[in-house]
């Protein structure tokens, strides 16, 4: 993506990011940074990062052969610098990682008349972050975070996407060790930071509850002066105690939630819902929302709460939310048309799950699959759960139960090691259980060959786990 107003010259690429020239180059560079070499177009910044299945400085020739302006490599790296096209410049650095972000903090500060915005949670970042580029899209210009660019490749690769013209930059900031979020943040140096919900994801890297508290929490300590902060109303105090240079406004369900979610509903028939806000001059209006669960609504919040900093009307924002729609893989209706003939309708939530999402999930499949579908659901592990992977997975079965007083689901299909421990709680609950330790498409989709064309089907999992393969067992979509 070329933008004319990002332009760099080799001497401040090389002064922000501590790099030698090996190789110089001919001219400033306005094209993009690129990371990934399938995707490199003639005259970006090619970007050489070691992952867990790549390391760019593999692609060095390929991507110069295809027009770079420059190659980002480190030092010490193998290189014969001879060997390439004259045209491609070699610029080296200690680590290219490091450099990537060293280079977006830079262009960050050129961004002086765009409002940065970071989003962080548990759960929910990446919905409330396309739903708030949708909300606010409608009237301003502005950029967000591809799909979950949420790490430290992701958040700098949109920083560096974001030009000077814009209105607004939206990122995600995602973590699984303790320290990320801070290092994230101090790249991003947003004017308004917002928490969706804390709850127990990665507590295999974080250890505790309390540490992903102040993991989420330490967003707020990057904010620039005079910025604001979007939080839930539980953490309120803890954030007021801080005393930071920065209005705080809270959402949640108590009295004294600054945005304090009153009601909600779902419509069954047209697959469309509703929620009632409160603020705390007592005003109170109902916003359409086309996505299901309370916590959903508890995002819409943050999203108004945001636009209204940014000066949009409500009647603005109100229309921007109930033409939103899911996020791909959350929360995702989808109707498939079955290899062995007919078709059912799926609900593809199956991008990520912790706790509290999957609790949530389940709610919402309930709210939205009409009362006469039969239900299917297939749960995957929740992974990065440490020790107490066990009993999270036993809780969220009791859960599961407690839900579905009505026994609307017949069947539970769990996927993996450790969701297939759910089975044993939810055996004599009068559901059909079956666990695979492994996914298995195939017998998944098979089970599904024994629904009527009016039943439905959830798949929730972690990441890892890959459950939207069932989707290919089972069809194609419609």
């Amino acid at each position: 993506m070329l933008m004319a107003t990002k332009t760099w010259s080799p001497e401040w690429v090389s002064e922000v990011t501590g790099g030698v020239w090996r190789r110089s180059v001919n001219g400033a560079f306005s094209g993009a940074v690129c990371t990934d070499s399938r995707n490199l177009k003639a005259g970006d910044f090619f970007c050489a990062v070691t992952g867990e299945r790549f390391d760019g400085h593999d692609f060095i020739g390929s991507v110069c052969d295809l027009g770079a302006w420059a190659v980002l490599v480190e030092a010490g790296r193998a290189l014969a610098i001879g060997d390439l096209p004259e045209t491609c410049g070699v610029l080296e650095v200690a680590n290219t990682r490091a450099a990537l972000g060293d280079l977006a903090c830079a262009w960050r500060q050129c961004l002086s008349s765009t409002r940065v915005i970071a989003i962080t949670g548990s759960s929910g970042k990446t919905t409330t972050k396309d739903l708030l580029h949708h909300v606010l899209g409608k009237k301003l210009k502005g950029t967000a975070a591809a799909a979950s660019y949420n790490n430290d490749l992701g958040v700098p690769l949109t920083i560096l996407k974001a030009s000077p013209e814009d209105d607004y930059l939206v990122l995600e900031l995602g973590t699984n060790a303790i320290g990320e979020i801070a290092e994230l943040a101090a790249i991003a140096q947003p004017d308004i930071a917002a928490i969706t919900m804390i709850g127990q994801a990665h507590l295999a890297g974080m250890g505790s509850p309390e540490a992903i508290a102040t993991e989420k929490l330490s967003l707020l300590d990057h904010v620039r002066p005079a910025g604001i902060a979007v939080i839930p109303d539980a953490f309120k105090a803890e954030v007021l105690k801080r005393e930071l240079p920065l209005t705080v406004c809270s959402f949640g369900k108590t009295d004294q939630a600054m945005l304090q979610l009153v009601d909600r509903g779902w419509d069954i028939q047209v697959q469309s819902g509703w929620f009632a806000v409160k603020d705390t001059a007592e005003h109170s209006r109902r916003f359409n929302l086309s996505l299901a669960g309370e916590h959903n609504a508890q995002n819409a919040l943050v999203v108004l709460a945001i636009a209204r900093a940014m000066n949009l009307s409500d009647r603005v924002s109100a229309a921007g939310l109930a033409s939103a729609r899911p996020s791909p893989m959350r929360l995702e209706i989808q109707r498939v048309q079955r290899h062995s003939g007919g078709s059912l309708t799926v609900c593809n939530d199956a991008y990520n799950a912790n706790p509290d999402s999957m609790l949530a999930s389940l709610a919402c499949f309930l709210e939205q699959a009409p009362s006469t579908a039969r239900l299917v659901v297939v749960l995957g592990d929740m992974l990065e759960l440490g020790s107490a992977s066990d009993r999270l997975h036993q809780q969220l079965a009791q859960q599961l139960i407690e839900l579905d007083t009505q026994k609307r689901i017949a069947q539970v299909v769990c996927v993996g090691p450790a969701a297939s421990m759910m089975a044993a709680t939810l055996q004599g609950s009068g559901r059909l259980v079956l666990a695979f330790s492994e996914l298995g498409p195939i017998e998944i989709a098979q089970t599904c060959d024994q629904m009527a064309p009016e039943d439905w089907v959830l798949l929730k999992g972690s990441r890892g786990i890959g459950l939207e393969c069932v989707i290919e067992g089972i069809g194609e979509i419609a």
